[in-house]
C-alpha cells in the first residue's frame, strides 16, 4: 500500500453487545482504519477504529441501523454485521461477542 489515504477494513468486523432491553439488543460493529505507512513504503499501519451501532429486534431478528459507521460506503460493514447476527438469531442466540471474518 503506497497510498496514505485511509481505508476501512471490511474483512474483519468485531461485533459487541453494548446494551439490551426487553425488545432489542444493541450492538457496536467496528473496523480498523488503515493508511500507508510513510516509514515503510508498501505497507499499511493501523491508524484507528471506525464504529457504528445497530439494534436487533428480539422478536423478529430485524436489524436497524442506529449510528452509521463513518465512511462505510454502501453500508458494507453494517450489512456484514447484520448477516452474522441474522445467523445467530436463526440459531436462537444473540451473543455478547461475535465477528465477521473473511479470508
Amino acid at each position: 500500500m503506497t497510498d496514505r489515504t485511509p481505508t476501512i477494513d471490511s474483512m474483519c468486523i468485531p461485533i459487541t453487545k453494548i446494551d439490551e432491553d426487553d425488545s432489542a439488543v444493541i450492538y457496536q460493529f467496528s473496523a480498523t482504519i488503515w493508511a500507508g505507512d510513510p516509514d515503510h513504503p508498501g505497507r499499511a499501519k493501523d491508524i484507528g477504529t471506525a464504529s457504528g451501532t445497530l439494534a436487533v429486534d428480539k422478536l423478529t431478528g430485524a436489524a436497524t441501523l442506529l449510528d452509521a459507521m463513518p465512511n462505510d460506503d454502501g453500508d458494507k460493514r453494517y450489512l456484514r454485521a447484520c448477516r452474522v447476527l441474522a445467523r445467530h438469531f436463526a440459531d436462537g442466540d444473540l451473543p455478547n461477542h461475535t465477528m465477521f471474518a473473511c479470508g
